[in-house]
């Protein structure tokens, strides 16, 4: 194999495949798979579960593949500038990397010895949406469990219900529910999408705004298609719990706000909590305020904001939760609806919606103490 490349080319495409590395946690990544074809080359790397191909173009001196450390690789070729041309010649054992006065030699891997390379066989759904639309279904991330001993909570549920393409995750505390308008694609419960996964896909979209993406699926396998890359993904094994039930029905017992004024009313009390854990109560009558204070602390932390306010309700939440809630929209005003014994739920533009469990607090006895 020998392609003739632009530096900042080719770095671009390590730094794309690279992406099947989430975090920094992860191990190094092994080898970069590299295949020279008709003008065309593509850079392939691996996880355990993920498989990223970036695609690019190149002068096409002699086709063929090579397998390099992927990490000396991007190394090497982030030290040229943008615009020089670097030359990658392979031999058996040896790929030369050449790029002006600099010549380098890095040891290739027996291409058989690599394992399989991820790849969607028995596809059972295909539907193409946007770059955007993408994006949208990796919103509920945040709200997936981290704990691996509620596996299938670990990732991002993906059905289709009518036209929709409905996205979902929950911890068991929160839930974040969302969707597009999309073909069918899977009406089972078992596309799920591990965290890791969703993470690498994100960077991915954010990194090249493709215009159109495809998404394609098999029974244990997510792949997505576009321009620049194609993203292949293992499914967490198992069947999604029945989230419908937790999701009350919308309620007429509700405060809208806007939301930078509740973010910012929680930071004020954030500074003056004291008492561990800190727990905050949001109330309201029908009045145009939304009252908010800390519950154990009512004389030290309080704040009013403007709201427009049907019905009456008193909850607690965690402070912590409700501020990371409130920062997953970017809806100028939301909603926050409550009722007793239910979750308490939050509204933004379109059909986002967010839950938080409410937290226990005998609100009675207060009221009976300050009579008192």
């Amino acid at each position: 194999m020998k392609i003739v490349a632009h530096a900042g080319t080719l770095a671009t495409a390590l730094a794309l495949a690279a992406a099947a590395r989430p975090n920094k946690k992860t191990p190094a990544l092994g080898a970069v798979r590299i295949v020279a074809s008709e003008g065309a080359l593509s850079v392939t790397c691996t996880s355990n579960s993920i498989a990223i191909t970036a695609k690019t173009t190149a002068e096409i001196i002699e086709p063929g593949k090579a397998a390099i450390a992927a990490d000396r690789l991007a190394s090497l070729t982030s030290g040229f500038t943008a615009s020089e041309k670097v030359t990658i010649g392979t031999d058996e054992n040896l790929a030369t990397i050449i790029c002006g006065n600099s010549r380098g030699r890095l040891p290739l891997f027996p291409w058989d010895d690599l394992p399989a390379a991820l790849a969607v066989d028995g596809e059972i759904g295909r539907i193409e949406i946007s770059g955007a639309d993408c994006l949208t279904l990796l919103e509920p991330l945040p709200a997936a469990a981290s704990e691996v001993t509620r596996f299938c909570l670990c990732g991002i549920f993906w059905h289709s219900i009518d036209d929709r393409l409905v996205a979902v995750a929950t911890d068991g505390v929160r839930l974040i529910h969302t969707c597009i308008a999309a073909g069918k694609f899977s009406e089972d419960r078992d596309l799920i999408v591990p965290r890791e996964a969703a993470v690498a896909l994100a960077r991915l979209v954010k990194g090249t705004r493709p215009g159109k993406l495809t998404l394609r699926r098999s029974r244990t396998l997510l792949a997505v298609d576009g321009p620049a890359f194609t993203f292949v993904s293992r499914l967490i094994d198992g069947k999604y719990p029945v989230y419908e039930a937790v999701i009350p029905p919308a309620s007429r017992t509700s405060a809208t706000f806007v939301r930078a004024e509740l973010l910012s009313a929680l930071s004020r009390l954030a500074a003056v909590a004291t008492v561990e854990p800190p727990l905050l109560v949001l109330s309201f009558d029908g009045s145009s305020d939304l009252n908010v204070f800390l519950a154990r602390q009512p004389d030290d932390g309080s704040d009013l904001i403007a709201a427009e306010a049907t019905g009456s309700a008193k909850v607690a939440v965690a402070p912590s939760q409700l501020a990371a809630m409130l920062s997953e929209f970017s809806s100028m005003h939301l909603r926050i609806e409550a009722a007793t014994g239910q979750p308490i739920v939050i509204r933004g533009d379109g059909e986002k919606l967010a839950l938080i469990s409410q937290c226990a607090w005998n609100f009675n006895r207060n009221e009976k103490e300050e009579a008192a």
